[in-house]
């Protein structure tokens, strides 16, 4: 994948997760409070939410591999749930290349 492109990808994958977690906290007080959200947000809400289950899934599949691997699974589950997949991508190309590394080194 492209570098830039991936960062740019990365920068504006955080920024809406941030944002659906804040859409979730204004719905969870608009709910206590008992004012509806306009619709518009109520729409984005379920759009954001979504989302943060897709990071989610992202995040535990990371971390699944990083923990079989024998890396840090937090750092990796926490990195690809704010990245999604191009975070998801890294850890497991990263994680590919350490192992095929260890492998060589073992050789000599």
């Amino acid at each position: 994948m492209n570098y830039s492109l991936s960062s740019i990808i990365k920068i504006l994958s955080c920024a809406f997760i941030a944002i659906a977690l804040g859409l979730t906290v204004g719905q969870m007080y608009s709910t206590i409070a008992d004012r509806p959200l306009p619709h518009i947000l109520e729409i984005l809400f379920w759009i954001g939410s979504f989302v943060l289950f897709s990071h989610l899934v992202e995040g535990i599949v990371a971390f699944t591999i990083a923990y079989r691997r024998g890396e840090n699974p937090i750092r990796a589950g926490i990195y690809t749930f704010w990245t999604g997949a191009v975070g998801l991508w890294e850890i497991k190309n990263t994680t590919r290349v350490k192992a095929v590394k260890k492998i060589t080194n073992q050789d000599k």
